[in-house]
């Protein structure tokens, strides 16, 4: 497999090679023209003169031939034909520069940008170009504009990076408070969260109320909700990708409270490089109390750190070292205390071997843990399950005229450990029990090509392969293949020895994407995408919950394998000021994890008999019209989609509501998001959200009797029932004090009252009984309006 890889790359580079023989090497560094130091990720945009007869005279004609973004050292490399051509550079708070040259030989450029000195009113910064709506080969991607975060309205004065992408269209959660999101209908552990490549398991503080990635450490975040680049997998619905505050040209300090956390800030260059630290902790007792009334007398805390270094030892080599680390405690009323946390690290290389032949190589280490304190007398115990995530990679980018290649391989080593159970008293009466720890292997290797076939036409392709193998020691267990799969099915049992394979699994994943631009400011954009996801959430809750684990594929859990197509169309308007687009999309999915009515997933040495394979379905339409510029600025988007699922299995008594597909927990047809900003002068803007979601699938009993003078309630038909639908307003008032892009001292007061008309959205619908007769309980998480208030300050 691997050879035939190489070869694919071979050929296509002598293709391009031989198609673009004469050309010629530009290439060029971009910096601040006070420090001289490199303005990292600049946008160069490199367009064509060419003579054209324009009213009966020649003229010469600028033709925009490719843009360019600079590397994190701000340099940038470019095959071009010979010719005339001017040159633009712009890079975020920063005023354009554009450069004359005729280029006849290879050429290296400086180029140098000046600090904007606009005043505030008339600066928007932005994390991308207007026009890459309509001229990027990518669709379905959400870059944030994290700087705007600090402007939306926030619960508790958490600016949250989650909570702003579930304002775009195709981007849900389960409910208010619910730890994760949804992307396109499926299940929370069908995203890949990178912090800097490590991957992150939970994305969670306090149960869901926040994001365990402090805002403030982020350069950089980017949802891929279709088609993920080639060198990413294992997950089937998205790759969320953070990159954290690593490189700088100034020194720069923050420091904000609001009323349960407080966070720090600190970036500092020194010559040849630079480094950043940041923290936050919280102080949450203080408003517990306004929680529904089985969460009052609970205590909890959460912190979290970033840090980066990034050194370069010439301009061709650099070194990037990136760590994290976050912590979350909460206990409830009763005896019983959860505590989570992630740490993750990542050491990067980077070598541009040539002008047109870079390499990185990359070390990660990603571990999470969470743990169950008991407290009960005579019953003390303690609870952990713990992931640990080992991955080196290499990636190798050659860049062409018209063609930008990768290629590129990786190796990740799992070890999980699901859970151990230990006394903590001396007079616990609790057993010491442990399950065995699972190891597994995945292998991959990629190759992929973004071709710029003419100046309208675009066509990103990729092909990866991904091979795994389960290779835990324990036990292997054989079950009756005429009997559903339970504990008294088994007719025997096997032993493997730890390292040796019990299950490999592995297949070519495509992808690609393209771009057709109709005129100058529309396009149709679509993709193709197959994903595997080697790794599971074994839950049965809606959203993450501190006692969830993972479990890695093998012999009785397939991976789960996808395939997403989607068709849009692009357009912008009034000279960028509005960016539009309508796209569809339909993703079919096999071997997803369902499970059986009253499932014992935690401490089951036999969890295969739990577990039902499912095939699954997710299609829909998103629209949305964004507006960029002016005092008000926002966007309106619907999405309709559906999400079903199914249990087909061959024995009646596994089957979940006779085999026929059902909606998913994940299922809300109707999504509605406005969100406005408008600028009120001195510093001052208002800023509005406004949610709109169908109630998700939910389980009602549809009948019950009585046994042993207790109420038993039956349940027949899964998801057959909604919630009442999910609606909130949040509005905010924030002021930013500076006057001009050059103050390096200032503050931004955030004011923010979230949900504002007092909605008890529920969370879930239970029943208990009471009396002689069943009834309905409503569990709302905030259901009144949370005002607070958010000062940071800046130097």
């Amino acid at each position: 497999m691997t050879k035939q890889l190489f070869s694919l790359l071979f050929l296509t580079v002598v293709l391009a090679t031989s198609v673009h023989a004469q050309t010629i090497l530009l290439t060029g560094e971009v910096r601040n023209f006070h420090s001289q130091r490199p303005i990292a990720f600049a946008t160069i945009s490199v367009n064509r003169l060419v003579k054209r007869v324009m009213n009966g005279a020649q003229a010469n004609v600028r033709e925009e031939y490719t843009t360019l973004s600079a590397d994190s050292s701000g340099r940038f490399s470019q095959r071009v034909p010979v010719g005339e051509y001017v040159i633009e550079a712009s890079g975020v708070g920063y005023s354009r520069k554009s450069k004359f040259i005729n280029l006849k030989t290879d050429t290296s450029l400086q180029l140098e940008l000046s600090e904007q000195t606009n005043q505030l009113d008339d600066v928007e910064v932005k994390s991308k170009r207007a026009e890459d709506n309509v001229k990027s080969v990518e669709s379905s991607v959400i870059r944030v504009n994290v700087q705007n975060i600090k402007k939306l309205p926030i619960v508790f004065g958490e600016g949250d990076l989650i909570k702003a992408l579930t304002l775009q269209p195709g981007v849900t959660t389960v409910g208010e408070g619910a730890g994760g999101f949804n992307v396109r209908g499926g299940k929370v552990d069908q995203n890949l969260v990178l912090l800097d490549d490590a991957p992150i398991f939970n994305t969670s503080h306090l149960l869901g109320l926040f994001t365990s990635i402090n805002t403030e450490a982020v350069q950089n975040a980017t949802l891929y909700k279709a088609v993920m680049p080639a060198r990413y997998g294992g997950r089937l619905s998205s790759l969320l990708n953070i990159t954290t505050k690593a490189t700088t040209t100034e020194a720069k300090r923050a420091i904000g409270a609001g009323p349960i956390s407080a966070n720090a800030l600190l970036q500092q260059p020194f010559k040849n490089g630079s480094v950043m630290v940041s923290g936050r902790a919280a102080y949450p007792n203080l408003v517990l109390g306004a929680l529904p009334k089985r969460f009052r007398g609970s205590k909890a805390s959460f912190y979290d750190m970033n840090g980066a270094f990034q050194y370069r030892f010439s301009p061709k080599h650099s070194l990037k070292l990136t760590g994290y680390q976050s912590g979350d405690r909460f206990k409830f009323p009763e005896d019983t205390s959860y505590f989570w946390g992630s740490t993750a690290a990542t050491a990067q290389w980077s070598s541009l071997l040539t002008e047109r032949l870079s390499v990185n190589v990359k070390g990660i280490l990603s571990n999470y843990q969470y743990g169950v304190n008991g407290l009960g007398e005579g019953l003390e115990y303690r609870l952990t399950s713990t992931n640990r995530h080992k991955e080196i990679r290499a990636d190798v980018l050659y860049q062409l005229v018209r063609h930008k290649l990768e290629v590129g391989g990786g190796v990740i080593n799992y070890r999980f450990s699901p859970a151990t159970v230990k006394p903590t008293g001396t007079a616990s009466a609790v057993t010491p029990q442990r399950l065995t720890d699972e190891l597994g292997q995945e292998l991959s290797a990629y190759v992929s090509d973004e071709w710029t076939i003419s100046k309208r036409v675009s066509v990103q392709a990729g092909l990866r392969y991904a091979q795994f193998q389960n290779r835990s020691g324990g036990n292997l267990f054989t079950y009756d293949p005429d009997q559903p799969r339970t504990v008294e099915s088994i007719i025997d049992t096997l032993t493997n020895s730890p390292g040796t394979p019990s299950a490999t699994y592995g297949g070519l994943e495509p992808r690609v994407s393209f771009k057709i631009e109709l005129t100058d400011k529309a396009s149709i954009k679509g993709g193709y995408s197959r994903t595997r996801q080697f790794v599971h959430l074994i839950t049965n809750t809606t959203a993450i919950s501190p006692i969830d684990y993972w479990k890695l594929s093998g012999k009785y859990l397939q991976p789960q394998v996808a395939d997403q197509f989607s068709l849009g169309y692009y357009r912008n308007m009034a000279d960028n000021t509005y960016e539009t687009y309508v796209e569809g999309f339909y993703k079919d999915m096999n071997q997803l994890v369902e499970y059986k009515d009253g499932a014992s997933l935690l401490l089951n040495p036999h969890l295969e008999t739990e577990l039902l394979p499912a095939v699954g379905k997710a299609y829909g339409v998103e629209v949305s019209i964004q507006k960029n510029t002016g005092r008000l600025t926002g966007n309106v988007s619907y999405t309709w989609s559906r999400s079903w699922v199914a249990v087909q299995s061959p024995f009646v008594a596994e089957q979940v509501n006779r085999g026929a597909f059902y909606p998913s927990l994940y299922d809300k047809p109707h999504n509605i998001t406005l969100l406005g900003q408008y600028f009120l002068g001195s510093g001052w803007t208002f800023s509005g959200t406004f949610t709109y979601q169908s109630g998700r699938p939910i389980t009602y009993p549809d009948g019950q009797y009585s046994y042993n003078q207790s109420l038993i309630f039956n349940y027949s038909r899964r998801n057959a029932d909604r919630l009442p639908d999910f609606h909130r307003l949040d509005v905010s008032f924030s002021r930013d004090s500076r006057r001009n892009k050059t103050q390096k001292t200032y503050n931004i007061v955030n004011i923010s009252f979230y949900n504002l008309y007092a909605r008890k959205n529920p969370y879930s619908i239970f029943f208990r009984q009471y009396l002689e007769v069943g009834r309905a309980y409503r569990l709302a998480v905030l259901g009144t309006i949370v005002p607070s208030v958010t000062v940071t300050k800046y130097w």
